[in-house]
């Protein structure tokens, strides 16, 4: 039993023991000071990103609101531009739509006086009406 005990507990295997705890203990070590560095890597990491991502949305904001400006003010001068054209169209329409109406009317006058379906006085009654 002394033997065995002498075997077990001899100077080269308390040797072994020892380097082995010591390697361990210098593994743990160096992985929690990897783990802080790693983590004060992130934590600036991460403080950098927010920084740049904050930027980044305040310029985004900044051209969005620039180019509403810019859409709003062509949307309104398409708009005014729109209406000016319509409201010239629908004047010359209008002014057109009377003017042949005008003119057929004074057509239709002379024929039916020149027909004898229409007095003078008639004819002049009408005509005065359509010069107002």
């Amino acid at each position: 039993m002394e033997s065995v005990f002498g075997l077990i507990f001899s100077a080269e295997n308390i040797r072994m023991l020892v380097l082995l705890v010591f390697g361990f203990s210098c593994f743990i070590w160096l992985k929690t000071i990897f783990e802080k560095r790693i983590d004060g890597v992130e934590i600036s990491l991460n403080k950098r990103i927010d920084g740049v991502e904050t930027s980044l949305n305040k310029r985004i904001d900044g051209v969005e609101s620039s180019l509403n400006k810019k859409i709003d003010a062509v949307e309104s001068s398409l708009l005014r531009a729109i209406d000016e054209k319509i409201n010239a169209f629908h004047s010359l329409l209008k002014y057109n739509d009377f003017a042949h109406l005008n003119n057929t009317i004074e057509a239709l006058t002379f024929t039916l006086e020149k027909n004898g379906f229409l007095k003078r006085e008639d004819k002049e009654y009408i005509d005065g009406r359509l010069d107002k």
